[in-house]
């Protein structure tokens, strides 16, 4: 009988034990949770037209036939009118307003223009987030397949960091971080890169192991993308999924300008991608 009260109290002592260790770890997750703080962060669904000014400039590097970039309705992804070589709004009447759903558009149309050249079209953030106390980068991104592109050649989408403030394109600037997709001749598929850019030379950190691997590339569909960053570490996901990691990773700089941009090569009809659910975050930690 004695021995049954012992075991009946270490079987107590255990479980309260779990119980505290359950609780302190619960309590953790959500002081972590509590310390991302939202610097940034636009679903693109209460602006009619434009992009808001207050949160981005548009950008644009090389020759175009034609550019747009607006904010549209996400249930109409169609062609707006004739606005010759000049990256501007919609003039269509399909505006979004207050509660309703809308998407970052971004298209150009490269036919007839210099062969020698990459376009790059986008939109930077106004403001410089500082990296030291590690930054959150996340955005949907819609490459379009099915709803209008039928040919990825030569077309890439994604985000860039950069240090510097440039409302042409980072890949003109002597230091830049890009995570992109980029399509796979000559279907619609894509594939990721994770690259850093320094004085004119990329390094690719990251690439699926193309061509070695799936050289066609893939259905990337509407992909979720988040990068987590500071100072000495680098984290991508993509639908939550881990895709490369790097805690001895050295960005070289402490402050970034984002951009959400797309490019293409010359003699292209237009192509159109969208951006939508744009948080940017960082980590207010308290010593």
């Amino acid at each position: 009988m004695g021995i049954e009260k012992e075991q009946l109290g270490l079987i107590a002592c255990v479980c309260c034990l779990l119980l505290v260790v359950f609780t302190l770890c619960v309590g953790h997750q959500v002081s972590a949770a509590e310390l991302e703080v939202v610097l940034l962060a636009d679903s693109f669904d209460d602006t009619a037209d434009a992009p808001d000014p207050r949160n981005w400039q548009i950008t644009r590097f090389n020759d175009f036939k034609k550019t747009i970039v607006d904010v549209m309705a996400t249930q109409t992804p169609a062609e707006t009118g004739d606005q010759n070589d000049q990256p501007v709004a919609s003039n269509n009447t399909k505006e979004t307003s207050s509660g309703s759903e809308g998407k970052l558009r971004l298209a150009m149309n490269t036919i007839g223009t210099d062969d020698s050249t990459v376009k790059y079209l986008g939109v930077r953030s106004l403001q410089a987030f500082s990296l030291e106390k590690g930054l959150i980068i996340e955005c949907d991104l819609d490459w379009n397949q099915g709803g209008g592109l039928n040919n990825g050649s030569y077309m890439a989408a994604g985000l860039y960091l950069c240090p510097t403030q440039t409302d042409e394109s980072p890949v003109k600037e002597d230091r830049f971080i890009k995570f992109e997709y980029i399509g796979t001749p000559p279907t619609i598929n894509a594939r990721s890169m994770l690259a850093i850019g320094r004085k004119g030379y990329l390094t690719q950190l990251y690439n699926e192991n193309w061509p070695a691997e799936n050289r066609k590339g893939r259905d990337i569909g509407k992909p979720h993308v988040k990068i987590i960053l500071n100072t000495t570490a680098i984290a991508v996901y993509e639908n939550g999924e881990l895709v490369y990691e790097n805690q001895k990773f050295k960005p070289g700089f402490l402050k970034a300008y984002v951009h959400l941009q797309m490019s293409s090569h010359s003699n292209y009809p237009l192509r159109e991608i969208y951006f939508d659910n744009v948080k940017i975050k960082t980590l207010d930690v308290h010593e």
